[in-house]
């Protein structure tokens, strides 16, 4: 019976490992952008989530974690203890919204591409959130076009 107790208890800690790591694995909505945008030279940032959301932030480099914070302050009341300091050079941060509540946050690197040359804070809905791509100076510029 113990053994039997042991091998059901293993089994069900694998699975549970399994299907954690799978969800590790899944591309990060920053490398979904990246690569959109580089394949069919534009996309649409709600069909690249598997989330819900009607308010996205893209937030520029340099942003400090305070003006961010002070910001979404009726969205997101964890935000002080959630973000860095500030967003570095390589990072946009990218934060999603449902009603009153952030339903997903991360850094997005330049790499995938830039949403603005200079400092910049936007706020979209996700019909306003439709992109194209270009590569121009040698920095990949996403420019939203919606409608």
């Amino acid at each position: 019976m113990r053994i039997r107790h042991i091998i059901i208890c293993g089994s069900a800690a694998l699975a549970a490992i399994a299907v954690g790591g799978l969800y590790f694995l899944k591309p990060s909505v920053s490398a979904r952008i990246g690569a959109a945008a580089k394949q069919s030279g534009s996309f649409d940032l709600a069909k690249l989530t598997d989330f819900n959301w009607d308010q996205a932030y893209i937030v520029s480099p340099y942003e400090p974690r305070e003006r961010i914070c002070a910001r979404l302050a009726s969205t997101w009341t964890s935000c002080l203890s959630r973000l860095p300091p500030a967003i570095s050079e390589g990072d946009f941060l990218l934060v999603f919204a449902r009603g009153a509540s952030v339903v997903h946050h991360e850094l997005h690197s330049r790499r995938n591409g830039d949403f603005c040359d200079a400092s910049c804070f936007l706020q979209l809905t996700p019909e306003q959130a439709r992109f194209t791509y270009s590569a121009t100076q040698n920095r990949h510029v996403l420019a939203t076009n919606s409608p």
